[in-house]
């Protein structure tokens, strides 16, 4: 007779969580960072493709819409995450080396630290810094620069 009162007592707390909309989900309404990537010229002959990646360096971070940006030269892409907690999180950008023999690749990995935080009104907002791996100085933004070699 006890255990059938504490399993009703179990399926009736699980059914009040239920009910409240204790789902375990975010108390924040999703916002939107975006993190803007320019590709520069190549040449003037021809055109060129880069493909940026990036990656997080925690997998608690939020995941971004896609991780890899396919962008023309003198174009620019933006990598979009939803985010839905407020944190720190760290991520690396980086182009793809092509298979193009005339074209030197840009080897730069660029360190983006998205700060989040809740507002005076429960919101969230963010900020981000980006500076080029192994520098303390930061970067005006995240740039690639491929050269023709000849």
């Amino acid at each position: 007779m006890k255990i059938r009162r504490t399993a009703a007592a179990v399926c009736l707390l699980s059914l009040l969580y239920a009910l409240s909309g204790g789902t375990g989900a975010s108390a924040y309404d999703t916002v939107k960072a975006v993190i803007p990537v320019n590709c520069q010229d190549v040449s003037a002959a021809g055109s060129h493709v880069y493909e940026i990646r990036i990656e997080s360096e925690n997998n608690l971070a939020p995941v971004p819409v896609s991780d890899t940006l396919k962008i023309e030269e003198n174009g620019t892409g933006y990598f979009e995450l939803n985010i839905t907690e407020p944190g720190t999180f760290v991520y690396q950008i980086y182009e793809v080396a092509g298979s193009d023999s005339n074209v030197d690749y840009d080897s730069m990995t660029y360190e983006v630290t998205l700060f989040v935080e809740n507002t005076a009104d429960d919101a969230l907002a963010y900020a981000i810094s980006a500076k080029a791996a192994g520098s303390d100085s930061k970067t005006e933004g995240l740039r690639f620069h491929n050269i023709l070699s000849s």
